[in-house]
């Protein structure tokens, strides 16, 4: 098992364990979970060194879970909760509305044991009359059992690229495989995809692996190029670039580039778009919105990985993360940042150890000294200052003033309501100090809707007072999406590629960051930590002097 695996494993023990009427142990696993998937693939070297066993609420418990998965040995914890709790029922932990105490009820007293009894007792109304539910809790839970079905049919971005690696990294042991590519929506960056496509060119006989993947194959180098060019691009896209070939006499078939009835030895879609006399378009672009360029244009200019000079928003063990400055700054350094901005939890938000004034005080002092140790990576102080419910932050003036970055975030009451919603970000976006709008409208990719908010009055707010906005690059997150960053960009705000990381392998969330910013067709001058470090010094002094 991996650490994907083992931290959904740990949540479900929570959830059996609430089930049980346990008031210890659900929180303990709950915690191990979060531990767990934050250390993703550091999660074997941190069981080996012992660093697992040392952190805030890991215990012996889950230390063994832990060890048992990554061996692929029984877990005997397991084994023993499903004696005492039906399995199917555990699925419930992923329904909203449907907490441990509510399926509990359901199960005790209705003796439902699955979803599928669950959403059957809803439309005979059996929930109407139940002590704690009621007409309204019914209608609720119906609802998120249909939106659980259509999240079960897509995937987010950080899966659907650990199949495809998997994939390919077996493909390219195949001899009969000459090449193999990403294509479909993972390879235009899409929010979430159905499935995760794979183009590949090999012989007539060759047997392909069984993988939870769609093979595409096509046994002609010279039509691969126009292969690549169908799959890679979304419909519309290929429909344009059909449309363009057949008003230069070409004929763009399922089987090739034709013209005068020949086929033309095209083995890369880079061929196809120079023949074509069409600059090729970035993966992320080809979509049916975005125009073809012609070779006697300028190409389109956009943000690419190594044009990030650092990256803002991140956690280290002071509140929620799983490292110390020190460790979170070298991971930065491997990764050739120069800089790494540190913005633990704000005081509101106790429940992820928050820092008071004096603690983010104490910090400072600590990122000054590690920065006079000549590291090649610069450590920026800053906090994650909850938005409170009417716009203000949850610090003084004056401890703000002391940061370099502030990040300015909704972490509670995201559903007030469309006006309140947007007068609470008009205000954050117009506050001195909040210097980037923190995955501004809260949503979690799918699970979470986004918050109700009239979004071009508060981009309207953020261009009026130099604020920038964050393209959050958890894959959990990509907030904001593709159209909002098309609104900034228009506005000429900058935005933050920020990784929200919560430990040292979070950094690597700077990538799904980067893809996102190409499909929105953002540049390197559009984003905030595209600039270097004295760069960034001058823009927030600039934009607190507004």
């Amino acid at each position: 098992m991996d650490a994907s695996a083992i931290g959904d494993l740990l949540r479900d023990l929570s959830f059996g364990y609430a089930l049980l009427g346990d008031k210890r142990r659900p929180w303990a696993f709950r915690n191990g979970a979060d531990v767990v998937k934050k250390l993703g693939a550091d999660l074997p070297a941190a069981l080996a060194s012992g660093d697992l066993a040392a952190m805030r609420g890991v215990g012996k418990s889950i230390v063994t879970v832990v060890s048992a998965g990554l061996e692929g040995r029984e877990i005997a914890a397991w084994d023993k909760l499903l004696q005492d709790v039906p399995a199917t029922l555990l699925r419930a932990r992923k329904v909203r509305g449907l907490g441990p105490g509510k399926t509990r009820v359901l199960w005790r007293q209705l003796g439902l044991t699955s979803l599928a009894e669950i959403e059957y007792a809803c439309h005979e109304n059996r929930l109407v009359d139940l002590k704690g539910f009621g007409p309204s809790s019914q209608a609720r839970i119906l609802g998120a059992l249909e939106a659980m079905r259509d999240r079960s049919t897509r995937m987010r971005l950080d899966r659907a690229w650990k199949l495809a690696n998997a994939a390919i990294a077996n493909l390219e042991k195949n001899g009969g495989v000459e090449a193999v590519h990403v294509v479909g929506e993972l390879a235009r960056a899409c929010e979430t995809v159905t499935e995760v496509e794979l183009a590949i060119l090999c012989n007539s006989a060759t047997i392909l692996p069984k993988e939870d993947v769609c093979y595409h194959t096509c046994n002609n180098p010279a039509a691969f190029g126009p292969f690549l060019l169908r799959h890679r691009g979304a419909a519309d896209h290929v429909d344009q670039v059909r449309d363009h070939a057949a008003s230069e006499g070409f004929e763009l078939r399922d089987d090739g580039l034709f013209r005068d009835g020949s086929l033309l030895d095209l083995p890369t879609d880079d061929a196809v778009y120079s023949e074509l006399g069409l600059h090729t378009p970035a993966h992320e672009r080809r979509e049916g919105d975005v125009p073809l360029r012609a070779d006697d244009e300028a190409p389109e200019d956009l943000v690419a990985r190594d044009d990030l000079k650092g990256a803002l928003h991140n956690h280290t063990r002071e509140s929620d993360g799983l490292h110390t400055l020190e460790q979170m700054r070298d991971a930065a350094a491997e990764r050739g940042l120069s800089y790494l901005g540190i913005s633990d939890h704000s005081i509101t938000a106790m429940y992820a150890g928050g820092l008071s004034a004096m603690r983010l005080a104490t910090q400072k002092s600590k990122i000054d000294a590690l920065n006079a140790d000549g590291s090649p990576c610069l450590l920026l102080s800053g906090v994650e200052s909850d938005i409170l419910s009417d716009g203000k932050l949850d610090y003084l003036d004056e401890v703000l003033d002391t940061l370099d970055v502030v990040v300015a975030s909704v972490h509670n009451r995201q559903q007030q309501g469309h006006d309140k919603m947007t007068a609470r970000m008009v205000t954050a976006a117009n506050h001195r100090h909040g210097d980037i709008l923190g995955h501004p409208t809260g949503r979690l990719l799918l699970g979470r809707e986004a918050s109700p908010m009239d979004m071009p009055a508060v981009l309207d707010a953020c261009a009026a007072s130099a604020t920038a906005v964050e393209l959050n690059a958890n894959p959990q997150r990509l907030d904001l999406c593709r159209e909002h960053l098309q609104m900034a960009k228009q506005r000429g705000l900058k935005v933050s590629i920020a990784a929200d990381a919560h430990a040292m392998a979070g950094l690597d969330n700077l990538d799904h960051g980067v893809r996102a910013a190409r499909r929105a067709g953002l540049s390197r001058t559009d984003v905030l930590n595209c600039l270097d470090v004295d760069e960034l010094r001058a823009w927030v002094a600039r934009r607190r002097n507004v």
